[in-house]
C-alpha cells in the first residue's frame, strides 16, 4: 500500500517472511519513523521506487526479525550528535589537562 499525508510523509506498507515467519513492516529507512518532505513531488519520488506487488530487498535488524528496513542510508543525527558531544565533553577535558 502506497499513500501520502501532511506534511508530505511517505508511507510504504509491505511484508516479508525471516526464517518461514511472515512480518509487515512500514519502514522506509532505518532508525525512529519515516522521514517527511518538504515537497509533495520529493514524498512523491520516494514512494514511486516501489511498485504495488513488486518484490524488493528488505533489510532485517540482527536480533529482531519484526523489524525491517528498505534503504540502507540512515540519518545523520546519530554521527552529529556524537561529534558535538564529543566537543562538549572533551572540551573542558582538553582545558583541564591542559593547564
Amino acid at each position: 500500500m502506497l499513500k501520502l499525508t501532511r506534511p508530505y510523509t511517505p508511507h510504504v506498507t509491505y511484508s516479508y517472511t525471516y526464517n518461514g515467519t511472515e512480518y509487515t513492516s512500514d519502514n522506509i529507512r532505518p532508525g525512529i519513523g519515516t522521514e517527511a518532505s518538504d515537497t509533495r513531488t520529493a514524498a512523491e519520488d520516494r514512494i514511486d521506487q516501489y511498485n504495488v506487488g513488486e518484490t524488493t530487498t528488505a533489510y532485517v535488524v540482527q536480533g529482531s526479525p519484526s523489524k525491517s528496513y528498505l534503504k540502507k542510508q540512515s540519518s545523520p543525527l546519530p554521527l552529529i550528535f556524537g561529534i558535538l558531544g564529543l566537543f562538549l565533553i572533551g572540551r573542558p577535558v582538553y582545558k583541564s589537562v591542559a593547564s
